[in-house]
């Protein structure tokens, strides 16, 4: 015959023994839930409604050409002018900016602008290498 604290000892190991297979029948069958996966946020691209060719104020003789790149990336580029430059434009709703470097020369600018209803971009050029000097313009589509 067990005497008390023999069956305190085995009392203890039976509660012990249960529990452990409680702890992994439980674990089987209601397993922890995955960590919360948190969405990167990336900017909503916008539709490609520039891409083509733009006369800047309506002069035959200066052409803006505009290349979607992807997302919200554009090429823009002057190659007819007399002071050729190609550059990157980022869009965002109908603002623009981005940069541009003259071909022939060690002049860069900012481009900063927006879209406006009839497709036409109204830019500044602001000139890194002469801070001073903005140039404002209006690319045209040609339809």
């Amino acid at each position: 015959m067990m005497n008390t604290g023999e069956k305190i000892a085995l009392a203890g190991v039976i509660i012990a023994v249960v529990s452990l297979i409680a702890f992994i029948v439980h674990s089987i069958y209601f397993p922890p839930p995955p960590p919360p996966v948190t969405p990167t946020p990336s900017p909503t691209p916008t539709p490609d409604v520039i891409s083509g060719t733009y006369l800047m104020d309506h002069q035959s003789n200066r052409i803006i050409t505009i290349k979607h790149l992807g997302g919200n990336n554009y090429r823009v580029g002057e190659s007819t002018s007399p002071w050729p430059w190609i550059g990157t434009v980022t869009v965002n709703e109908v603002s623009l900016s981005g940069s541009g470097m003259f071909i022939d020369s060690e002049a860069s600018m900012k481009l900063e602008g927006f879209i406006q209803e009839d497709r036409s971009i109204v830019i500044q050029y602001k000139f890194i290498t002469d801070p001073d000097r903005i140039d404002s313009h209006v690319w045209y589509p040609v339809e």
